[in-house]
Parts: C-alpha cells; sequence; structure tokens
C-alpha cells in the first residue's frame, strides 16, 4: 500500500546513530523527523532541507520550535534541538506514493517532500539520495540508507 508518515529511525551501526544537539535557524518551521541539514556556509544553524537535497545532516528529534527547550551544558544556548545524525548504515523507515515491492531492493531512489513526511520517491532515479535496503509491504514502509554523498554527518570521503 502507498504510505504516508513520518521518517523514523529504524536501525544503525553498531547501535544507533549519534544524537547532537544543534543551533536552529531563527526563521526555521520544521516538525519533529523532517530531514535537516546543518547550514555551515549561513549561519551554522540546522534548516530543513530543500527538495532534492544536497546536503543532509540528519533527522530533527524535535520540531523547532522547542529551540527554547533544549541548551548546551557548556555555553547556556537555548536555540538547540537534538538531531540524529545520519551515516551511511543508518537504517531510516520511509514512506511512499507507491506500494514497496520486492523489485525496489537495492535500488537508488529520490526523497521528496509531502507535507513535513518526507518519503522515498521511486520516480526520481536522477537525483538519487537513497538505496533501499528491506521493505514491509503490508504498513507500506520502505527502509533506506542514505548516501554517504549528501551526508554531512558521515566521514567516508565521497
Amino acid at each position: 500500500m502507498a504510505s504516508s508518515f513520518p521518517a523514523f529511525l529504524a536501525h544503525g551501526e553498531p547501535n544507533y546513530p549519534l544524537i547532537r544537539e544543534l543551533p536552529v535557524d531563527a526563521a526555521a518551521t520544521f516538525v519533529a523527523w523532517e530531514l535537516v541539514f546543518l547550514n555551515t556556509g549561513g549561519g551554522n544553524d540546522v534548516e530543513v532541507c530543500g527538495a532534492d537535497p544536497g546536503v543532509i545532516t540528519g533527522l530533527a528529534c524535535a520540531p523547532a520550535s522547542a529551540k527554547g527547550l533544549y541548551y548546551e551544558n557548556i555555553s547556556g544556548a537555548t536555540n538547540k534541538i537534538p538531531v540524529a545524525i545520519l551515516t551511511p548504515d543508518t537504517v531510516v523507515g520511509m514512506s511512499s506514493s507507491t506500494t514497496p515491492a520486492q523489485a525496489h531492493l537495492f535500488n537508488l531512489y529520490g526523497v521528496e517532500k509531502t507535507g513535513n513526511n518526507w518519503r522515498v520517491d521511486i520516480g526520481d532515479t536522477g537525483n538519487t539520495r537513497v538505496t533501499v535496503v528491506g521493505i514491509d509491504i503490508a504498513n507500506g514502509i520502505f527502509y533506506v540508507r542514505f548516501l554517504a554523498a549528501n551526508l554531512n554527518g558521515d566521514s567516508i570521503v565521497s
């Protein structure tokens, strides 16, 4: 079945992704579990990814509106939220407008944003961002790994 739900952390290697509190752009309005990037060229703060994101830092673990609730013990800054830093080993569960099928396994696809949900876009094979590593047909879940070339929190030279 086609599906629409927020992306979620399925599992990572060796356990779960690194969670870091990162500063949030003052104008940001993203919700929890949206793809975000650390804009190192425009303020060193977290912003929601745009269409066909070239740079992805991770999944926001809280909405941008919660930035006043988190702080870094050392500096006392209060404009931060936790972000799950994605690596090529982290597996993320995502929805799609397409029902998952065996034929999708190990293919590269793009991602798209519908509302506040990021989904696998199997129609996009030109701007690939993920590899499908598992499927759950009954629940409409694609299990994906993001490509290292687009992750600014990974340590792989791509």
